[in-house]
């Protein structure tokens, strides 16, 4: 891995993007907060991380 910039976006099971955090990362981990009340929803939530070189989608469950 090298310094990159880099994307994360939220969204819900429609596929309506609830929230997108960029920014510029060192190599190697990483790490952000997010609370349930800044996606404003609970139950599945997909995420996508992006980089120059780098995608993936994954999901999390996000509970009362």
């Amino acid at each position: 891995p090298e310094d990159a910039e880099a994307s994360i976006q939220f969204y819900d099971v429609t596929g309506k993007v609830l929230k997108t955090i960029k920014g510029s990362y060192k190599k190697g981990l990483n790490a952000i907060e997010i609370t349930k009340n800044e996606l404003g929803i609970t139950g599945i939530i997909y995420y996508k991380l992006e980089t120059g070189v780098f995608t993936q989608t994954r999901k999390m469950i996000s509970i009362n």
